[in-house]
């Protein structure tokens, strides 16, 4: 598990997990699915321990955690009480949730997720929740990349219209534009992390 902190800029940061739990291919040591849960417990202990050392934390946790959105590992991370990990509701262009193909067995399934606390919840742009589905998107893994995009300014989660317990069919909040711009955020495999800043046009100069 990497857990590190990025300064978006002078007044916004947040606090990144990107974890790769234990695939689904059999180990003669134990069963795949105990050593998946198992390492999700773990993951949820530190998560708890962040939020509640510092509950204003905007925690992002990322990666490919190798179960479907209804498996006893998601549901370990994501916590039965307070503070909870809401997974964004990203979908690609046609509907499409999952992010994992199998060719051999031609199986597709929903297995890499972004999600996010309370208090980061409420910075989601309309809008900016998704799954890559360019052409050739599998030409470099069988993994599609989930993205999203926040305010990089801290805004009240009272604000934020994704239901508690209900994150993954609830709507994103409001796009309200800042001058603090926005943060991209991408994960593939649980590897691969991209952060790109920007703000709205004509809220900065081009150096001359």
């Amino acid at each position: 598990m990497l857990d590190v902190t990025i300064q978006v800029n002078p007044d916004y940061r947040f606090r990144a997990l990107v974890v790769h739990l234990k695939s689904k291919r059999p180990v003669p040591e134990m069963s795949q699915a105990a050593m998946r849960l198992e390492e999700a417990r773990i993951v949820r202990r530190h998560a708890v321990r962040l939020l509640r050392a510092k509950p204003g934390v905007n925690l992002l946790l990322m990666g490919d955690l190798n179960d479907e959105p209804d498996s006893a590992a998601l549901k370990a991370v994501r916590g039965r009480e307070p503070p909870l990990l809401y997974p964004l509701p990203a979908v690609d262009r046609q509907g499409r949730a999952f992010t994992h193909f199998w060719a051999t067995g031609g199986r597709r399934s929903q297995i890499d997720y972004l999600l996010v606390n309370e208090a980061m919840r409420a910075e989601v742009v309309s809008g900016g929740i998704g799954v890559a589905d360019a052409d050739g998107w599998n030409d470099a893994s069988d993994h599609r990349a989930v993205y999203a995009r926040f305010h990089a300014v801290d805004r009240d989660p009272a604000i934020s219209q994704l239901v508690p317990g209900q994150a993954e069919d609830a709507a994103p909040v409001a796009q309200v534009p800042t001058q603090s711009g926005w943060v991209w955020v991408a994960s593939l495999a649980g590897v691969v992390v991209v952060i790109l800043i920007a703000r709205r046009l004509g809220w900065y100069r081009r150096a001359s």
